[in-house]
């Protein structure tokens, strides 16, 4: 019996799994040929793709689909992928704003009619209310209305219940400078986008002030600061 080809991956950042809220840092295969949809290819144990064969060595299991978190085909990070249906795939393409150019194909259609009777306006504005209060994280708020934090995310953000206006008849339009939990100055922005350029890790960086990781990865992104960062080099 021939030995399997041994996995290698390299460590990658990304802002957009700060964004997600979910860990930083996909794990991109370089040890397989990716296929035409950029999945890294395998030939073990039935299995044709990588991803799903590594997750039925964890987990035991072969569900319909194994789903992307990142939206990274390459990413072999198991923190990033979780089980679903065909069905959850659609809406979270959908929720994720993936596949828009696609929306009169009969799948978006029904991942839209999926999505817009998961809440009323009420709750719709609700969300966004918690969110803007910079109080809650996705992942709380999604936890009280027993919904994922990509749903989540796709309302706060506006790009789900985009027809939803606020109470004043206005239109929503998400505040852009949120941080969750304490709010910091411009000065100790600076100063962790400079102690982040001499390494210190989004975990240090998140004690030593006070915030959460996530926090620290907004600030990183800088587009939560942009009339600080001039200061930065």
């Amino acid at each position: 019996m021939s030995r399997c080809k041994p996995v290698e991956w390299k460590e990658v950042f990304y802002a957009r799994n700060v964004e997600l809220g979910i860990v930083a840092h996909c794990h991109e295969c370089t040890s397989h040929a990716p296929d035409k949809n950029g999945y890294p290819k395998c030939k073990r144990d039935g299995f044709t793709r990588l991803h799903r064969w590594l997750w039925h060595q964890l987990t035991g299991s072969s569900p319909e689909v194994v789903m992307h978190k990142c939206d990274n085909p390459s990413c072999v990070n198991m923190a990033h992928l979780q089980e679903g249906t065909h069905r959850d795939n659609v809406v979270d393409m959908y929720v994720k704003g993936r596949g828009h150019h696609n929306q009169n194909t009969a799948p978006m259609r029904e991942a839209a009619r999926v999505v817009r009777a998961l809440f009323t306006d009420v709750q719709v504005r609700e969300i966004r209310r918690l969110f803007n209060s910079g109080a809650y994280s996705q992942k709380v708020i999604a936890k009280r209305f027993s919904a994922s934090q990509a749903t989540i995310s796709g309302v706060a953000t506006g790009r789900t219940y985009s027809s939803v206006l606020n109470c004043d008849g206005t239109p929503y339009k998400p505040i852009p400078a949120v941080w969750h939990g304490r709010k910091l100055s411009d000065e100790v922005v600076v100063e962790v986008l400079r102690m982040r350029q001499d390494g210190l890790s989004y975990a240090e960086l998140g004690k030593l002030f006070g915030v959460s990781n996530v926090t620290i990865g907004n600030i990183v992104r800088r587009e939560l600061c942009k009339s600080c960062t001039g200061e930065y080099k």
